[in-house]
C-alpha cells in the first residue's frame, strides 16, 4: 500500500457538528485539524439553509478542514426533501467552503454529484447487518468505479472480528481511492480507534450524544488514544479479554503519550488470538497481552505467534517501557 496523505483533504479526528457553531469551537481548541458539518441535523436543530453555510464559512475561518454531510433518513439523518434539494444544499456547501460532501452509494444526489465533478464520499451504511466477503468486495469494486475521492463503508459488527475485517478491508486501499471503514456497535468500537493508523484518512468522533452506534466521545480519542497522530507508522498493541480494563488500557496509552511514542493499545473482548492470525493482521501487531487467568481460552499452540506477551500486567508495562527505549534507539 502506498498512501499519498495529500491525496485527501481532511486527516485524523473529525468532529461532528450537529447543533451550533459552539461546536466548531470546541473542535478548534481540541486542536483538531477538520469537523464534519452534519446539515441534516443542523436544519433540524431549526437553523436556516444560510445559517448552515455560514457554519461552514465560519469553520474554514478556524483553519478547520470540512466535510458536509446532508444524510437521509434511509442511512440514519433526518433530511426528507427532494434529491434535488439535496444536490444543491451540497453544491452550495461547497462554494461556501467545505473541502469535500458525504452523499450515499446509489442515491440521485450522489449521482448529480459525481456527474457534476463535486469532490466526494462516496459512503454506504447497514445499521443492522455486517457484510459478507463477496458483498463487502462486490460493494467496493462498484463504488470504486464511480472514481470519488474516497469510499466509506460501515457494516454493522457483532464480534471483534468484524471490526477487524473492516480494518483490513481499510488497510487494502489504494492511492486510487482512499478507504474510510470500520464497524458501528460497541464491538466495533476498537475499529474506529484503529482504522487510522491502517490507512483511513479520518474517524469519526461526538462532542455529545453519539451520532452513530458505538461512536467514541472526542475527548476518549483524543486523550485517550491520540488517534489525531495515527498513521501507517504507528505501533499498535492489543489485549484479548474477557473483561474490560479500562484503567490499565489508559495507564498503557499514558506511557505512549508522555514519551511521544507513535503508539496505541485497544482491548478486544472475547476474541481468540487466531482470529487475528485470521484476519490477516497479525503482522500489523507489535504486541498482544494476554493475561495469565486467560490462557486457556487461546490456542495451545502459542509458539507460532512470536508478537504474544503475556503473564500480568507489571510484565506487560516493561515489555511495553523496553519497546519505547528500542524505538528511540533504532
Amino acid at each position: 500500500m502506498n498512501i499519498q496523505a495529500s491525496t485527501f483533504p481532511l486527516n485524523g479526528v473529525i468532529g461532528i457538528v450537529s447543533n451550533n457553531k459552539d461546536e466548531i469551537d470546541k473542535a478548534a481548541l481540541m486542536k483538531l485539524t477538520c469537523v464534519e458539518i452534519r446539515g441534516d441535523l443542523v436544519l433540524d436543530n431549526n437553523h436556516s439553509e444560510e445559517e448552515l453555510f455560514d457554519m461552514v464559512r465560519y469553520a474554514r475561518s478556524k483553519n478547520l478542514g470540512c466535510l458536509l454531510t446532508i444524510r437521509l433518513p434511509s442511512h440514519g439523518g433526518t433530511f426528507n426533501r427532494s434529491e434535488i434539494e439535496r444536490l444543491r444544499l451540497n453544491e452550495q456547501g461547497i462554494d461556501a467552503g467545505a473541502h469535500i460532501i458525504d452523499l450515499e452509494w446509489g442515491s440521485d444526489a450522489a449521482a448529480g454529484a459525481l456527474k457534476k465533478g463535486l469532490p466526494l464520499i462516496l459512503s454506504h451504511h447497514d445499521f443492522k447487518n455486517m457484510l459478507d466477503e463477496s458483498t463487502l468486495e462486490d460493494l467496493t469494486e462498484k463504488m470504486s468505479a464511480m472514481k470519488p475521492l474516497a469510499i466509506k463503508i460501515v457494516p454493522t459488527g457483532t464480534t471483534s472480528s468484524d471490526g477487524l475485517t473492516m480494518l483490513r478491508w481499510v488497510n487494502a486501499q489504494t492511492d486510487e481511492c482512499r478507504r474510510i471503514g470500520f464497524a458501528m456497535g460497541a464491538a466495533g468500537e476498537f475499529s474506529r480507534v484503529l482504522t487510522c493508523a491502517l490507512g483511513a484518512p479520518i474517524s469519526y468522533a461526538s462532542f455529545g450524544d453519539a451520532v452513530a452506534p458505538g461512536q467514541v466521545p472526542i475527548k476518549r480519542m483524543t486523550d485517550n488514544f491520540d488517534v489525531g497522530s495515527h498513521n501507517l507508522e504507528t505501533k499498535i498493541y492489543v489485549s484479548l479479554t474477557t473483561k474490560k480494563n479500562p484503567e490499565f488500557v489508559n495507564s498503557i496509552n499514558q506511557i505512549f503519550r508522555q514519551s511521544a511514542t507513535n503508539a496505541v493499545f485497544v482491548e478486544l473482548t472475547h476474541t481468540r488470538l487466531v482470529t487475528l492470525d485470521e484476519c490477516g493482521l497479525l503482522n500489523r501487531f507489535s504486541g498482544i497481552f494476554i493475561d495469565s487467568s486467560e490462557r486457556l481460552l487461546q490456542p495451545s499452540d502459542l509458539t507460532k505467534y512470536h508478537h504474544l506477551r503475556w503473564e500480568n500486567q507489571e510484565s506487560f508495562s516493561t515489555f511495553i517501557a523496553n519497546s519505547i527505549e528500542e524505538y528511540k534507539a533504532s
